[in-house]
Order: C-alpha cells, then sequence, then structure tokens
C-alpha cells in the first residue's frame, strides 16, 4: 500500500512539474505585449495609445504620472493611432471594420463611438484634428493613390488636398491651422514637406537619402519632430520649421516612432523598443532622461 502511495505522489508531482514547464514554456514564447501610437491629451496629464496587452488592438489611457493604463475601446476589431479633440471632449482613431479601415470618433472616456469614413487604405494611419476642433485629416487610398483628406469632423464635406501620383500620408495641422505638414515619396524616397492649409503650394522640408515621416509641431509652432533613418537606425529628430538645423534626440538601439509633444512643450512622447517590446516613453524636448510610461 505504501508503495502504491508513493508510486501515486511521484506521478503527480511528474505531472505537477510538466504542467509547470509547459506553463513557463508558453510564457517565454508568447509574443512580447505592445504600447504603442501615443497622442497626449490637450490638458498635459494623459497619453491614449494602441495596445495590444488583451490579445486585441485597443486604446487605452494612461496618466503621464505613472498611473495605471484604463481601457476605453472594448471590440473584437482593431483599433489605432488615437488623437484627441484640441478640447479633450473625443478622441479620434482609426479602426478596422469589416476588412477595412475607418477613421472613427469617441468620447473621451470611450463612449459613444462612430466611424465617420472609409479610408480605403490597408494600413491604418492616424488622423489630425485641427486647432478649433472643426475638420479632421487623414490619408485615404479612395482615388487609387494615397493622398490627404480633410473633412468636416462630423464626416462631411471630404475634401482631397494632395494630388500627385507619389504616396502622401502622416498630415499634421500647424498650431495656428494656417499650414499642413505632410511625407511623400514625391522624390523617389520618403521625406517632409509643407503646404498651406487648403493643399496649395506643396515645397519641401527635408533632403537626403533615408526615410523621414512622422512629423509633429511643437506647440509653439517654430520647430517639427519627425523619425528619420538617415543615421542608419529608426531615431526621432528634430529641426524648425523651414527644415535647417535637424538634430537626433534619441541614440538607444532599436526602433523609436510616432513623437507627440506635450501641450506646454517641453516633453515628447514616443514609441520604442529599446527594451525588446514596444513601449511607450517620456523624454524632455532636448532628448534627456528618457523614462518608460507603459509596462
Amino acid at each position: 500500500m505504501k508503495r502504491f502511495l508513493l508510486r501515486v505522489m511521484l506521478s503527480l508531482g511528474v505531472l505537477v512539474l510538466l504542467a509547470m514547464a509547459f506553463l513557463l514554456y508558453k510564457f517565454l514564447t508568447l509574443p512580447p505585449v505592445t504600447g504603442s501610437e501615443p497622442a497626449w491629451s490637450p490638458d498635459g496629464a494623459t497619453v491614449a495609445f494602441r495596445s495590444d496587452r488583451h490579445g486585441n488592438d485597443e486604446i487605452y489611457v494612461i496618466e503621464v504620472e505613472q498611473g495605471p493604463a484604463i481601457r476605453l475601446t472594448h471590440t473584437e476589431e482593431a483599433e489605432h493611432y488615437p488623437v484627441w479633440s484640441p478640447d479633450g471632449a473625443h478622441i479620434a482613431f482609426s479602426r478596422k471594420s469589416e476588412g477595412s479601415w475607418k477613421i472613427c470618433i469617441m468620447n473621451a472616456d470611450g463612449t459613444d463611438s462612430q466611424c465617420l469614413v472609409d479610408t480605403h487604405t490597408f494600413n491604418p494611419m492616424r488622423p489630425c484634428w485641427s486647432p478649433d476642433g472643426s475638420h479632421l485629416l487623414f490619408s485615404s487610398e479612395q482615388d487609387g493613390n494615397r493622398e490627404i483628406y480633410r473633412m468636416e469632423a462630423d464626416g462631411s464635406e471630404l475634401i482631397n488636398l494632395t494630388n500627385d501620383a507619389a504616396l502622401d500620408d502622416h498630415p499634421a495641422w500647424s498650431p495656428d491651422g494656417s499650414m499642413i505638414v505632410f511625407s511623400s515619396e514625391r522624390d523617389g524616397n520618403k521625406e517632409l514637406y509643407l503646404m498651406n492649409a487648403d493643399g496649395s503650394r506643396p515645397r519641401r522640408l527635408t533632403e537626403n537619402d533615408a526615410y523621414d515621416g512622422f512629423p509633429g509641431w511643437s506647440p509653439d509652432g517654430s520647430k517639427l519632430a519627425f523619425v528619420s533613418r538617415r543615421d542608419g537606425g529608426r531615431e526621432i529628430y528634430v529641426m524648425d520649421v523651414a527644415g535647417r538645423n535637424a538634430r537626433r534626440l534619441t541614440e538607444e538601439a532599436g526602433r523609436n516612432f510616432y513623437p507627440v509633444w506635450s501641450p506646454d512643450g517641453l516633453r515628447l512622447a514616443f514609441m520604442s523598443d529599446r527594451a525588446g517590446d514596444e513601449a511607450i516613453y517620456v523624454m524632455n524636448q532636448d532628448g534627456t532622461e528618457p523614462a518608460r510610461l507603459t509596462e
């Protein structure tokens, strides 16, 4: 009897060890949780971002002072690229619905979500509010080529602002609403361009053989943060609005993307995978004191 009980106990112990080994294997082989595409709230207290921490790409918010992440969207679809309205009352974002990407809008607490327009774009792109909150910019391929469009905040009065054979995307309104910065491949590779808010007088800002994209205005309108591969990696740079005095802010190995300014212009939030997984970081406007925000 004792031998029988001993064999039973040994068998149970082996089963427990096998179960623990299996769980450890699953844990170690799980893809890392992502935190990406940050957007600063107008009051500077909160950052919205995209994460798959619950298995699906959803929109979350987190307090800049290391508060817990709060989930805003709860769907089986993919939500990307949140951006706050100037008054902080709404968040626009991209959603994959019924196989296609759409520009949608919801209340800042995640309620009353509604989609406004189909972008016909394979990859989701971040919408951009006008400074007065009356319009949205976004990129779309509905005319066969990716162009930049403007529409009313309710989805009406859709206007194509760029008409070029090359790819145009990543639009961002200047703080005074008079100009739009965007990226384009019209010279053969991705560069930054500037145009009037009505789409007139496009002019090139950057000129190199590397990728330049994802521009964002400083709140005072004097500088542009952007992503570039001019030094080999995917790093964040800042330059003046005339395209001069570009300087590199990030130095860590890995990918650094989606720079967005804090409302006071003193800090930048961005995505980086420098620690092995995609996470949201915050640094000073000169690139110093980078700190991880999401875990």
